[in-house]
């Protein structure tokens, strides 16, 4: 029995000194790939992702567009003006005036013209296709704004989501170094033979248990970096180092009742804004549709001149510069009498559109509303659950400390010592979580209230590496 229980402790401390050998080698590892880390901070971040995230370049993209519409409905003022101009062949049939032979015969021409057109009224069709591409260009504008913030958000989550990862890491490596040295303790009290050989297995499987859960930890924060990775669109391959934003002071936002707060989201938020914005296009939207019904009037100009090789009497300058030149000039009224009801269905269809725009301002004031409470409810949540992680850490290290002496002096079981250390490392790290979900939900709330704000920058396009060409 005594050299089964000798050959198990030597079992015990090899399996030990493997997975010791293994964690430090994942430890090297990523001592020589610090070597080359870039450190971006939160600020860093902030300033990087007007020009590098994906949402707000295209947001950048669609005011471009907006803006670009803007200037077709202003060509809608302007004039035309065409030119043109070219050489051609005729054949003529029959007998020509002042002509003696043949009676077919054919001649060269060459003709020049310039023309054009400008609608002096058109049922106040072009104002209204104007005003609409402003406004969707200001929609477009405002929700910038709001993508900057959801992206703000998104950043600052990620950024306390990677600080929670970082420290549960520590608090993984601290209950790895407190049960190495339990097993030990366990190690030297099976030798002395007072306590049993199936504490020495127990304990080895629970520090085998611990070194499992520092590996999850190091995956988890890596995972959480690439999260951070994919919002700045960096280059994935490289290493990077995530510091844990500053505390920052935060309003106190829970003093103000609801109503306040809402009031402050509705007046404040950019999507609310653009939501308004829309629904002006969709008003201007219905005039463009009911101009069809209306008549236009246009004025039209045209100046031109021909040469015919058929007259041999006149030289080519002569014909094209005295003799042929013509000028031209126009007013036309065009009532419109029946188009098919293609008028009355346009109209029909803006109006359907602005009473959907209309729904949609609807529906996110009360989504505005609804996020509004529901982020201050989980702020409250999120710091009553850290008073009570708090103190259940204190008592959960009173615990471990108390089950320790007990299992030293043996008074009680290995098994108890464990479950106290189990409560004690599961506090730690909702003590953690909860100290940092504080930091998100405060950010969520200003979020839902429309308070957070990020520089706008240039945007960077991807470039041919990023795309493969």
């Amino acid at each position: 029995m005594a050299v089964r229980q000798r050959r198990d402790r030597r079992f015990g401390r090899r399996n030990s000194g493997a997975c010791i050998a293994t964690v430090l080698a994942v430890a090297a590892c990523a001592s020589m790939s610090a070597q080359d880390t870039v450190r971006i901070t939160l600020q860093d971040a902030l300033s990087m992702a007007g020009s590098r995230n994906i949402d707000l370049i295209r947001a950048d993209y669609a005011l471009r567009s907006a803006q670009a519409r803007i200037e077709t409905a202003q060509g809608a003022f302007q004039p035309t003006l065409t030119f043109s101009g070219g050489p051609g062949a005729r054949y003529q049939f029959g007998t020509t005036p002042g002509l003696s032979g043949d009676q077919n015969h054919a001649s060269e021409t060459f003709s020049l013209g310039l023309s054009s057109t400008y609608a002096l009224y058109s049922g106040n069709a072009d104002r209204a296709a104007l005003a609409q591409a402003e406004q969707l260009a200001r929609a477009s504008d405002v929700t910038i704004g709001r993508t900057g913030q959801t992206t703000l958000f998104a950043i600052v989550s990620a950024y306390y989501q990677v600080a929670t990862a970082r420290e549960l890491i520590g608090v993984a490596r601290e209950n790895l170094d407190a049960e190495r040295h339990q097993l030990e303790q366990v190690h030297a009290f099976t030798d002395a033979q007072t306590k049993p050989i199936s504490d020495l297995y127990a304990q080895q499987a629970t520090v085998a248990a611990a070194e499992s859960q520092l590996i999850g930890a190091q995956r988890d924060f890596e995972v959480a970096k690439l999260a951070v990775v994919q919002l700045l669109r960096l280059a994935p391959m490289a290493n990077y180092d995530f510091p844990a934003p500053e505390a920052q002071p935060q309003p106190d936002l829970l003093q103000a009742n609801d109503s306040t707060l809402v009031e402050r989201a509705i007046s404040q938020r950019p999507d609310i804004a653009a939501e308004r914005a829309r629904i002006d296009a969709a008003r201007e939207e219905i005039r463009v549709a009911e101009a069809g019904n209306a008549p236009t009037v246009g004025v039209s100009a045209s100046f031109g001149s021909n040469f015919n090789s058929s007259d041999a009497s006149s030289t080519f300058g002569s014909q094209l510069f005295s003799q042929n030149p013509s000028a031209g000039l126009g007013i036309t009224l065009s009532v419109p009498l029946f188009d098919r009801d293609r008028t009355k269905a346009a109209t029909e269809l803006a109006r359907i559109d602005y009473q959907n725009e209309l729904l949609t301002m609807s529906d996110l004031r009360l989504q505005t509303s609804l996020a509004v409470r529901q982020a201050r409810l989980d702020v409250a949540a999120a710091q009553a659950q850290l008073e009570a992680t708090t103190r259940q850490l204190e008592s959960s290290r009173l615990a471990v400390d108390v089950e320790q002496a007990r299992y030293s002096s043996g008074i009680s079981t290995l098994t108890e010592l464990s479950l106290a250390r189990a409560r004690y490392v599961a506090a730690e790290g909702q003590e953690v979580q909860a100290r940092n979900t504080v930091e998100i939900r405060r950010a969520s709330l200003l979020l839902a209230i429309g308070t957070l704000t990020i520089p706008r920058a240039q945007p960077a396009p991807p470039t041919p590496e990023e795309i493969g060409q």
